[in-house]
């Protein structure tokens, strides 16, 4: 089970400092921006909490769930068409708690705030119904275990504010400056790297899509009522 060590909770508080820098460059964000960091001292119990305390059900979850540990797979004959499989890598975060905090990863991670306004109830819907046949598969009926539709909206309203702190520090960790692990000492402990990567986060970027990606991604958010 995850409980928080320093190195992933001051990750995680390190994404958070990185993004409130980041917002600060904008007038329009200096608000979401005093949200955010003053959940900085709460991120350890947010992260528990949802990780693992979150949703009716639980499941094995990845724990860290976005484009760069999902390998596709398309069939030989169609090359350019959609995949007929997927593949997880990177396990280091595996545990028993809420998977829905690896399904908000996965669209937040791969997909824009217009898609996700569009889309997330259709995807709900694709993601309930999945479940439910595969837990009659399993012989059981997904009464029997609280899942219902609008059990699953629910839950996963409810874990968007422990996915954000996830998912924040994913994709604020391209805005360090440079690599935070080079230049340090041979054998280094956890602490000294993670001390690098707080002061290597950068506040600004020049990267016009994650700059979009951030800045859509604190709007939808505070219209959602998350920060």
């Amino acid at each position: 089970m995850w409980r928080g060590p320093r190195m992933e909770v001051d990750l995680i508080r390190a994404g958070l400092r990185g993004y409130v820098g980041f917002l600060r460059h904008y007038s329009a964000q200096h608000e979401t921006a005093r949200r955010l960091e003053a959940l900085q001292e709460s991120a350890r119990d947010l992260m528990i909490v949802g990780m693992h305390g979150g949703g009716t059900l639980r499941s094995v979850c990845h724990g860290d769930l976005w484009k760069l540990n999902m390998m596709f797979r398309y069939p030989a004959d169609e090359p350019a068409g959609a995949p007929d499989g997927v593949m997880l890598l990177d396990w280091q975060h595996c545990h028993v708690g809420n998977f829905l905090v690896d399904l908000f990863s996965v669209l937040v991670n791969n997909t824009d705030a217009a898609f996700r306004r569009r889309h997330t109830a259709d995807v709900l819907r694709f993601f309930h119904d999945e479940l439910a046949l595969a837990l009659r598969e399993a012989g059981l009926q997904p009464s029997d275990v609280g899942l219902s539709h609008e059990q699953l909206v629910a839950d996963y309203q409810a874990s968007k504010k422990a996915a954000l702190m996830r998912v924040i520090f994913d994709v604020v960790l391209p805005l360090a400056a440079d690599d935070a692990t080079s230049g340090a000492d041979p054998g280094a402990p956890p602490e000294q790297l993670v001390d690098r990567l707080v002061e290597a986060m950068a506040v600004k970027t020049t990267d016009q899509q994650l700059e979009r990606l951030l800045l859509e991604l604190a709007d939808e958010m505070s219209e959602q009522g998350v920060i």
